[in-house]
């Protein structure tokens, strides 16, 4: 980690400028997936006799 961090310019620097847009969309559309997911997850239903009789 510090091997990477030691290339990096200390000051502001455009090219680690241009990257943010990409990463704040990418963190907003995780975001948006992982909501969904847990809304999928809650509003599943099992049916769980018939998952007993398909482990018989």
């Amino acid at each position: 980690m510090l091997t990477i961090l030691k290339g990096q310019p200390s000051g502001y620097s455009r090219d680690l400028q241009e990257d943010k847009v990409h990463i704040f969309t990418a963190s907003d559309t995780v975001s948006a997936c992982v909501d969904m997911a847990g809304a999928v997850v809650a509003h599943t239903k099992f049916n769980t006799e018939r998952i007993a009789r398909g482990l018989d």
